[in-house]
């Protein structure tokens, strides 16, 4: 049936449209302006960090032959010819190992203690291998820390050089206005058109109906061309400003080069005796990730020493990329030249990862948009209802649960794809545990929580409605996501995941009894589908964006950008579910309790604890323990951005999408469940072989869209073929699929410490192949049993 059109249409979804538009470009101008930002951040840190790193040099060695840091004659006038090469920092200070503050430019700090945040940040900084610093936001400044370390590796103390936030403001001031001129035309322009084309273009068939297909085509087509549009200019935007930036900043860095050079020339040595000139060279170079290049060469344009970051590179590069210093003439009479050439690589890698986040969040954006649309849509049918005199009551309960669904798994998946890296920022040692164990221990209890939440929720709901478990779940996931941004311990972030665990369980079951509850058992089947729909469109756009954020604020920073959403969900819920006050249980329609005996007689069933034993449990140990445990921190230690990483969790979100309906319409029409179970199960051992055969990136990238081929088979069968066992229609098929969900969610907290387990031994691919073989052990063992059951003329394989 078609949505018949209500008075004022196109004015009413062209205000509509306008706000999504706008939304979805202010979000990637958002995304475009925090780049540039942290790329400014970078580019003027790095730079300060080459005549910071002169200073710590000069403190280590003196440190290293007896002068102590407590007592170091000269340390003024070490501090303040580092701010002459860095005139923009506000001040440079000396902290000893625990904090305080023995010398700085501003003599009030002196005797201060330096920010715990700054503390910890300094200490794991220690661990990286790419640079010796680390920029921490405090106080409306910029820090720049580097720790200053003795003879054996030790700290010492800490050497920080601090900027205030308006450095950066000032330098990306014109950026930033010529982004938010460019969005603010795109957006009107947008709904402009989209005006026009809503009035004009015939909207209604010849019953007085929207077309919608024509209508969402429309939409589709002007936010497209829109964000390819916006994405177009601002990125050429980006890229000539960021130029500008780094040529800028470049400055600091020829003036420390050419300032140690003339230094030493001074003293009568001439160019051909500077040894071990090159390797200078290169240290610096590889300080700054935007210097391609660094050449010395003679009046006759001779190269004398050079350092090459970028292979190409050459002092005959462009003007534009490149930046000159004369030097003085040595005792021979041989004039030199100082030239940095940018690392143009460097700077279009920049440009592209921007452009495909761009990409991503206009990838992102269509499934947000068919989800705002799609409950449009439904609210449009809703009023014609009303308008018409038709009970609407039924058609607006099932209208709110795909995007309540869509807006709270956005909102819970945020961070899922750097759980274990923000876990091993706060390691510390628990209980005599392995750090592979202690890593995995916020999923797997957060896992629990959620599972045993499913037993509880049931029995609240049939007591007390929905509301109550999903308001207090939205409570306890939103009290968790801050206390996981304020955790500064491994110990609280567990707690932490374990509280998001419980509310998840709370909420998500909430939810399904939501639907349960719809009065009819056509509005609960479109219920249950937009239920699930919202959920798969809220995980691809939260794994993607959840990691674009943690790329650019950080871990924490995405906790409370998830309570926000929370707070939406909440709000959203608050407004649109006031006409279900009435889905509570009714008193005569509670389910009997279920006995413990009827329990025991479920999973005593040899066809049950063969599924769940042999199948669900080790899918669920081995997706759970792969995706959100392993390859976080596997990629990690690849190089592989947090970005990517995200889009990697995409990979499989889009399969379960796109190929769990193909392959559930096949499935249907199949009656030997007990042959596409282990195909599916086939398919994920194939995914955990293949990372053990070829082991890297893209290995692993392909074993995530194996898992999810996997699970879009897996899934559908699994549950089919329960429903149809005589022992889930003796307990009944609502309390089966019940302690169905609660087993694969046992699954699911077991995964992480198995992979943990698997990994322990130093060798990951030879782990991840092992458990592979027990996956493989397990299914191979489910197939005998259902042979043996075929031959016996049991039910076990005519299902």
């Amino acid at each position: 049936m078609g949505v018949r059109v209500v008075k004022h249409l196109p004015l009413r979804f062209a205000a509509i449209a306008m706000l999504l538009v706008t939304v979805v470009l202010g979000f990637n101008g958002w995304l475009t302006m925090v780049s540039m930002e942290k790329n400014y951040i970078d580019s003027v840190a790095a730079n300060y960090a080459v005549a910071g790193g002169e200073t710590k040099r000069n403190i280590e060695y003196a440190v290293r032959y007896g002068k102590p840091l407590e007592n170091f004659y000269g340390m003024k006038e070490l501090l303040v010819k580092n701010r002459s090469f860095a005139k923009e920092v506000d001040d440079i200070r000396v902290a000893d190992a625990a904090g305080k503050v023995l010398y700085s430019l501003q003599a009030e700090t002196v005797g201060t203690m330096i920010s715990g945040k700054v503390k910890a940040q300094a200490n794991f900084s220690r661990d990286t291998r790419d640079k010796n610093y680390v920029v921490v936001p405090v106080d409306g400044q910029y820090q720049i820390v580097m720790p200053l370390q003795n003879r054996e590796g030790q700290l010492l103390g800490y050497l920080i050089m601090a900027f205030d936030k308006t450095v950066v403001a000032r330098g990306i001031g014109q950026f930033t206005h010529l982004t938010f001129e460019i969005m603010l035309g795109f957006a009107m322009g947008s709904a402009l058109v989209l005006l026009l084309l809503l009035w004009f273009v015939p909207m209604r068939d010849g019953n007085g109906n929207l077309r919608q297909k024509r209508f969402l085509a429309i939409f589709i087509t002007v936010l497209a061309l829109a964000q390819i549009g916006f994405a177009y200019i601002n990125n050429n935007n980006f890229k000539g400003i960021y130029l500008d930036v780094v040529k800028n900043n470049i400055v600091i860095t020829a003036d420390i080069v050419s300032y140690d050079i003339n230094s030493i020339l001074q003293r009568g040595v001439s160019y051909s005796s500077l040894w071990d000139l090159s390797d200078w060279l290169k240290k610096v170079s590889h300080s700054v990730p935007e210097i391609g290049g660094i050449y010395i060469t003679d009046h006759q344009e001779q190269v004398l020493y050079q350092a090459d970051s970028s292979p190409g590179n050459s002092p005959e590069l462009a003007v534009n990329h490149r930046y000159e210093r004369t030097l003085l003439t040595d005792g021979e009479g041989v004039g030199g030249r100082l030239t940095i050439a940018l690392s143009e690589a460097y700077v279009d890698q920049q440009v592209q990862q921007l452009l495909l986040d761009i990409i991503t969040v206009a990838f992102v954006s269509f499934f947000f948009m068919v989800e705002i649309m799609v409950f449009m849509l439904l609210v449009l049918q809703v009023k014609a209802k009303t308008a018409a005199g038709e009970n609407s009551d039924e058609a607006s309960r099932v209208a709110v649960i795909r995007p309540l669904a869509f807006l709270f798994f956005l909102a819970t998946d945020l961070s899922i794809s750097f759980i274990p890296m923000q876990m091993k920022m706060l390691y510390q040692p628990i209980a005599g545990l392995s750090q592979n164990t202690v890593l995995a221990l916020p999923i797997s209890v957060e896992m629990l929580g959620a599972g045993l939440m499913t037993i509880v929720t049931g029995r609240i709901i049939d007591q007390r409605g929905w509301r109550l478990p999903f308001f207090t779940g939205l409570a306890l996931v939103g009290a968790g996501a801050v206390l996981s941004g304020l955790a500064a311990t491994g110990s609280v972030f567990i707690m932490a995941r374990a509280i998001v665990g419980i509310g998840y369980g709370f909420a998500w079951m909430a939810m399904r009894g939501y639907v349960a509850l719809l009065p009819s058992s056509a509005e609960r089947a479109k219920g249950f589908s937009g239920l699930s729909a919202g959920i798969y469109a809220g995980n691809i756009c939260a794994c993607s964006l959840g990691a674009m954020l943690a790329a650019r604020l950080n871990y924490s920073g995405v906790f409370f950008v998830a309570v926000a959403v929370i707070a939406v969900v909440a709000l959203f819920a608050l407004s649109f579910t006031r006409g279900s006050m009435a889905l509570q249980p009714k008193q005569e329609a509670k389910a009997v309790p279920v006995s413990r005996g009827k329990w025991a007689g479920f999973f005593g069933d040899r066809a049950v604890g063969a599924l769940i034993l042999l199948v669900t449990i080790p899918s669920a140990m081995c997706l759970t323990g792969f995706l959100n445990y392993f390859f976080p921190l596997y990629s990690s230690s690849q190089g592989l951005s947090m970005a990517n990483v995200g889009r990697a969790f995409m990979i499989y979100g889009v399969s379960i999408v796109y190929l769990g309906p193909v392959f559930s319409r096949y499935i249907d029409n199949q009656s030997r469940f007990t042959r596409i179970i282990p195909l599916a199960s086939g398919i994920g051992i194939l995914a955990m072989f293949v990372f053990f055969i070829k082991g890297g990136i893209t290995a692993a990238l392909v074993a995530i869209f194996l898992f999810g081929v996997a699970d879009s088979i897996g899934f559908v069968a699994q549950n089919t073929f329960l429903l149809k066992l005589p022992a889930t229609q003796r307990l009944g098929p609502g309390t089966a699929l019940g302690l169905f969900s609660m087993t694969k969610k046992l699954g699911q907290m077991l995964g992480p410490m198995m992979i943990a387990w698997g990994v322990g031994f130093g060798a990951t691919q030879e782990g991840i192949g092992a458990i592979g073989l027990l996956y493989l052990g397990a299914i191979t063992v489910f197939l005998v049993l259902a042979v043996w059951s075929r031959k016996r003329g049991e039910a076990f394989d005519n299902i």
